[in-house]
């Protein structure tokens, strides 16, 4: 499976979205998945788009032919860890 990841334009100074993403490449390789991340507007067969607020500015260009979904940061919970939930994402024509 191929993997990009896109990141919109990351102006919540409460966030690192590139420390959500090593936590996606470690989810990934503990699954044993076999797969690869590559950039963005490369073939792909799963975009994800990581948001740091709701406003979710990361869009659609360069995301590919393959499905995507959406993470949405939130900010931080009291214990550390990102506080994150997954929203479906849908392609335009």
């Amino acid at each position: 499976m191929r993997i990009c990841v896109q990141y919109c334009g990351s102006c919540n100074p409460q966030l690192d979205l590139s420390q959500i993403e090593e936590g996606l490449r470690r989810e990934a390789e503990r699954s044993g998945l076999d797969h690869a991340f590559v950039s963005p507007g490369e073939e792909n067969d799963l975009c994800i788009l990581l948001n740091g607020c709701p406003v979710g500015c990361a869009d659609l260009q360069h995301t590919g032919s393959g499905p995507v979904k959406r993470l949405l940061a939130r900010g931080w919970k009291t214990d550390g860890q990102p506080d994150w939930t997954w929203e479906e994402g849908e392609k335009t024509p």
